[in-house]
């Protein structure tokens, strides 16, 4: 997927004691991210059809939204006009600046997706993306809109030299699904040119990466466009108006002669740093957000070894919280093994707290499946997201000096555990709301929000309830049912207790129930089956438009 330029070689290092960049431009990052965005709603969406398949539900018209062209848009004025486009809208004429009348015209025929572009959106999913890049080098920055600067003097044998590491760089962005173009220089400027203008896509994937060998930046640069210089407009206009059209032509003019004649001598100076690298550039880094870092160089062989280093730098994290008042609510582990590139373990806590053993609990297990391969030279501990803790008083259980009682703390700790083994959206919990349909009859919320403590009337309901209600054929006798069929499998019922009818609401912004049971009414019927199960069956009322009652198997007692 990448090669050398002309001026590059085969080699794997680049020699020397001077940096070198890894650049990548992601050419249609807005766009990009609302595809992915679109194809994991497609997907969530097609779980559901097939969950709901078995159940004799008719699936639906699938989307195909990742052969449809993108336009962002902004406003100017009442007229929305097009702020991004992705590569097959640009391929069919669309321009950024142009009216959204224009685009649709343009791509007349073609499954077109519009929305309102979202920078703030684009730039925090840019810092993530940067913070993901970590893996190739521990020292990585975000350019917005659209690119990331890594430094990998060091990291590239662990990839085995600079070219697998370009190689393996863009895979990896070609498998997030983003239009990626990539190169490596010695100097930022020379980097971020080539990326931006010497990258070919159009001529194949191998010209998506381009290594530009270690003192050959000016051969580089000289047939690039001077917008390629990353100056002002009107710097650039002074430029155009002395005839210059190229870096080769700024390279070739004299300092004095630029001074001269239009006052542009920034121009070439900054032309000749990222043709020549005389200055170093500033190493780059993520921005991290307030919080208490520890590090520790000591090397680790095993995961063992790398947990206890972990747990002597939070120690060493937590005094200096302590000492601040302060409780961190998410933790990061950086781990850099000696044999591949760098790891990051996070985890979230519920509220903000300093306790270690709770801390540790949720990082444990993580660790020991981390890839160490032969050693960790190097691993870090960082405290985010900091809030403060007021002081307890003087003998008040609990070791981490806050939270209100020993209950919430023990129910915090449960709701973080399963986090940490179920995933972030696993665990949630629901309010209580006053309403007869049990499907209805709570709202759920975060976990770690307290309960609203609203009062309901207690009625007997199934300990578990279907998400989607379960559709069977039932036979009936003498207004009851006597046995039903369930994929194609008849079960004989041994008995039925109670009778419960629910009315649909009448009143404005009621909730709406499951789709499955909407209707004018339903009536419910407790049920023993053969295997001493006990059903909750509920027959939906013919609404209208359908010949004949329906029954669901609702719920079970467990």
């Amino acid at each position: 997927m990448a090669r050398d330029t002309e001026h590059g070689s085969e080699e794997h290092g680049s020699g020397g004691a001077r940096e070198r960049y890894l650049v990548v431009v992601l050419a249609h990052f807005a766009t990009d991210r609302v595809r992915r965005e679109l194809a994991r709603r497609e997907r969530l969406e097609r779980r559901e059809r097939t969950e709901r398949g078995g159940f004799g539900a008719a699936p639906s018209a699938p989307r195909s939204a990742r052969a449809s062209a993108i336009v962002l848009t902004a406003r100017s004025g009442s007229t929305p006009t097009v702020a991004h486009r992705c590569a097959r809208a640009a391929a069919a004429g669309v321009v950024a600046g142009s009216s959204l009348a224009q685009a649709r015209g343009l791509l007349f025929g073609a499954p077109l997706h519009t929305q309102e572009h979202d920078p703030a959106g684009d730039l925090a999913a840019l810092e993530r993306l940067a913070r993901a890049a970590r893996r190739y080098s521990p020292r990585v920055a975000a350019f917005p809109p659209d690119a990331l600067a890594l430094e990998i003097k060091g990291s590239e044998r662990l990839f085995g030299g600079e070219q697998a590491l370009l190689e393996d760089a863009l895979r990896w962005f070609a498998r997030l699904a983003f239009d990626a173009r990539a190169a490596v220089a010695s100097t930022l400027g020379c980097a971020f040119a080539v990326a931006r203008f010497a990258v070919d896509p159009g001529r194949g994937p191998e010209r998506r990466g381009l290594r530009v060998r270690e003192g050959r930046e000016r051969d580089a640069l000289e047939r690039l466009p001077v917008a390629a210089l990353r100056l002002p407009e009107d710097v650039l206009e002074g430029l155009f108006e002395l005839g210059l059209a190229t870096c080769g032509d700024v390279l070739r003019l004299p300092a004095s002669r630029c001074r001269r004649d239009s006052g542009t001598s920034c121009s070439s100076a900054s032309t000749r740093r990222s043709a020549r690298g005389r200055r170093r550039s500033r190493a780059c880094r993520t921005p991290s957000c307030r919080g208490a870092n520890a590090s520790s160089r000591d090397p680790s062989t095993t995961a063992r070894c790398a947990g206890s280093s972990c747990a002597n730098c939070w120690a060493n994290s937590r005094r200096s919280l302590e000492e601040r008042e302060l409780g961190a609510t998410k933790v990061v582990i950086e781990l850099w093994p000696s044999d591949g590139p760098p790891t990051e373990l996070a985890r979230t806590t519920s509220r903000a707290g300093r306790d270690p053993a709770h801390l540790w609990s949720l990082v444990a297990t993580e660790i020991e499946r981390a890839p160490v391969g032969f050693g960790v030279e190097k691993l870090a501990v960082r405290a985010e997201g900091l809030e403060r803790l007021l002081p307890r008083q003087l003998g008040a259980s609990g070791a981490d000096g806050a939270g209100p009682s020993e209950h919430d703390r023990e129910y915090w700790a449960l709701v973080d555990a399963l986090r940490a083994r179920l995933g972030e959206r696993a665990a949630f919990a629901c309010d209580a709301r006053e309403d007869f349909r049990p499907e209805c009859a709570f709202v759920p919320r975060r976990p770690e929000l307290p309960p609203s403590g609203a009062r309901v009337a207690r009625r007997e309901r199934p300990t578990r309830l279907h998400r989607e209600p379960i559709a069977v054929d039932v036979e009936e006798r003498d207004g009851r049912p006597v046995a039903f069929t369930l994929r194609g499998v008849r079960t004989e019922l041994e008995r039925t207790i109670g009778l419960e009818r629910i009315v649909a609401p009448w009143w404005p912004g009621a909730p709406r129930p499951a789709r499955a049971l909407e209707g004018p009414e339903r009536t419910y019927v407790r049920a023993l089956d053969a295997d001493g199960r006990w059903l909750w069956l509920c027959r939906r009322s013919a609404p209208d438009g359908e010949a004949r009652a329906s029954w669901f198997v609702h719920g079970e007692w467990c």
